[in-house]
């Protein structure tokens, strides 16, 4: 984990990038993301950018969510 943490420190997220989408749990799924107003938008997880942020197809538009304060659920659950 030391290893990990001394190269993202370097290199930042993208040297990550790949092997996150393979092992992203929800990636191409239906999800619900629910904002610190409590509003909930609701999308297909399109996987993670460069720097880790989550991208959302809805709508026929792809949003990116970086904030902490969002929490992410399977649709309908």
């Amino acid at each position: 984990i030391a290893h990990a943490l001394e190269r993202y420190a370097r290199d930042g997220f993208a040297v990550f990038r790949e092997e996150w989408q393979r092992w992203h749990a929800l990636n191409r799924e239906t999800v619900d993301v629910l904002l610190p107003d409590g509003s909930v938008v609701r999308g297909d997880v399109a996987g993670v950018d460069v720097d880790g942020a989550l991208l959302l197809d809805t709508g026929g538009r792809r949003l990116r969510f970086v904030n902490g304060e969002v929490s992410l659920r399977g649709a309908g659950r």
